[in-house]
């Protein structure tokens, strides 16, 4: 009688630990899809900033022109 309860317990168990490990395997899925989503996103928001340097660099350069030649200009009136 032993044996058998023994069994019975024993199978019980397996059949929790096989629960266990496929939520377990379920939770792991989900959360590497989170990861591979955010990954995506933050590699998004740096071609976002990277495009916005580039373009504030630009910027920059048309200011510093532009003040050259005011420069340059207040320089011949002088």
């Amino acid at each position: 009688m032993q044996l058998k309860e023994y069994e019975e317990r024993r199978k019980e168990n397996d059949a929790n630990l096989l629960r266990q490990l496929k939520e377990f395997e379920e939770r792991s899925k989900e959360n590497d899809a989170n990861l591979l989503r955010k990954l995506k996103e933050s590699k998004e928001h740096c071609k976002e900033s990277d495009a916005n340097v580039q373009l504030l660099k630009a910027q920059v350069n048309r200011v510093e022109s532009l003040l050259a030649r005011v420069l340059k200009n207040m320089a011949h009136l002088s």
